[in-house]
């Protein structure tokens, strides 16, 4: 990345259903070419995304 560009951490997470840590990613992004967005489980095997409002 150039210098004097942010960045954006993100940091993943994959579980089973009964909670158990499959695999974990995290990787910085150029926050000038990227925007966030957020999903939120609402029941098992069901997600929904919102954009971010940045």
């Amino acid at each position: 990345m150039p210098k004097n560009v942010p960045f954006l951490g993100v940091f993943g997470a994959v579980r089973d259903a009964s909670g158990r840590l499959l695999a974990v990613v995290e990787v910085l992004l150029p926050a000038d070419r990227h925007e966030p967005e957020h999903a939120y489980p609402i029941s098992r095997g069901t997600t929904t995304t919102c954009p971010s409002s940045s």
